[in-house]
């Protein structure tokens, strides 16, 4: 089963949406490359690149991985995300929103699921939620 979490945060959808797209400096990365067709995540030595389709609606949209290069202790592929897709969704949830995070492809089938998933839990679980809900944002703040 893909990693998939939900969470619950008091900006509306789209102030919600838009964080996603366009403030990952904010909860993700210091070191996020954002252009029109995608996004480059930088963590320290690694990096991994996601293409955004123009046909993606407000509130729902999918990030195919185009290049991985992820350095993780004990796993050999750097590029094992590479082919695996991020696909976001946001519904209006009493007087805020509720985003899901479904990482397509993260799941026994990689040998970094169990770090991935830790990483998933601090930055979607953790780091975007406490964005969204006014409180400080933890991304990673690599040189």
């Amino acid at each position: 089963m893909d990693y998939s979490a939900s969470i619950t945060v008091a900006a509306d959808p789209q102030s919600a949406a838009q964080a996603i797209r366009k403030e990952m400096h904010i909860w993700w990365s210091n070191r996020v490359e954002l252009n029109g067709e995608g996004a480059t995540i930088r963590f320290n030595n690694s990096h991994a690149t996601f293409a955004f389709d123009p046909e993606d609606t407000a509130l729902l949209f999918e990030w195919p991985c185009t290049d991985a290069h992820m350095i993780i202790e004990d796993v050999e592929d750097a590029a094992e995300w590479l082919g695996t897709a991020l696909v976001w969704s946001v519904e209006p949830s009493g007087t805020g929103s509720q985003i899901t995070l479904t990482h397509r492809g993260l799941n026994q089938t990689l040998a970094c699921l169990d770090v991935c998933t830790r990483g998933w839990e601090h930055f979607f679980e953790g780091s975007l939620r406490n964005h969204l809900n006014g409180q400080p944002a933890t991304p990673e703040t690599s040189t």
